[in-house]
């Protein structure tokens, strides 16, 4: 799907991470700037627009997670600009980043992360307790059978996760990051811990989610075949993105 006239969700521009290597015994003094350096991410920049599912393959090490953390607000680059919806994030506080990322992304892990003591129902609505808003609460919990229907987990909304198969639990996960209706999406290795049949299903449940709202999706994977159903696959290699032709 073209989507080069949509408008911009986010953007990473001249994005640089930099790792020290601490090799120094903890009596040691050393200054910051004379440890050696290792630069994950250099110069890298990305434009995430409205409906477009984005794909990034590449070695383990290469900086996948990183990059997805820094577009997700979870961490913070050594130097670069990161923007959602025309704000400028990287000067909000702490405050300001937790209602951002709680309103306006939703993130999906490879492993599930469901609290246990909780039903799958409960489970999902968890991103929604911090508000008093009773009729965003009402609307939320309307939103979320609706999607547990969609995902085909209605009968098992009130099981707990020990009583949940694996692909049940990333469905539940999937349903949980869309409960607030971000317009971001960000997945890593979603389908790293499910077999092969499971994979396939959460793949096209994504894509089908994505089509359907209009949800912007970066997805970090090793899989092609996951990958293969976004709008654009890059491959991160070496600190930048280069597109990956299909």
């Amino acid at each position: 799907m073209k989507t080069v006239n949509m408008p911009v969700i986010a953007e990473l521009q001249h994005i640089t991470k930099t790792f020290y290597h601490i090799q120094y015994p903890a009596s040691s003094i050393q200054h910051p700037a004379s440890r050696p350096q290792h630069p994950v991410l250099n110069d890298l920049s990305l434009i995430v627009r409205r409906n477009e599912s984005i794909a990034i393959v590449g070695p383990s090490g290469s900086g996948k997670t990183t990059l997805l953390n820094i577009l997700g607000t979870l961490d913070k680059p050594t130097s670069g600009e990161v923007i959602l919806e025309g704000q400028p994030v990287l000067k909000m506080d702490d405050d300001q980043l937790a209602e951002l990322r709680n309103s306006r992304i939703g993130f999906v892990f490879q492993l599930h992360y469901l609290l246990p003591q909780f039903t799958l129902i409960e489970n999902v609505l968890l991103p929604v307790l911090p508000t008093r808003d009773k009729a965003r609460q009402s609307a939320a919990h309307e939103r979320a059978w609706n999607l547990i229907n969609k995902v085909g987990l209605t009968l098992q909304a009130h099981q707990r996760p020990a009583e949940l198969s694996v692909g049940e639990c990333q469905r539940a996960a999937v349903v949980r990051a869309l409960i607030n209706q971000p317009v971001l999406l960000l997945a890593d290795e979603p389908t790293g811990s499910l077999d092969a049949e499971n994979a396939t299903m959460l793949a096209s449940l994504l894509n089908d989610l994505k089509l359907e709202t209009e949800l912007s999706m970066v997805v970090v994977t090793h899989s092609m075949d996951l990958a293969e159903k976004m709008d654009t696959i890059y491959r991160l290699q070496s600190g930048n993105l280069a597109v990956f032709d299909k």
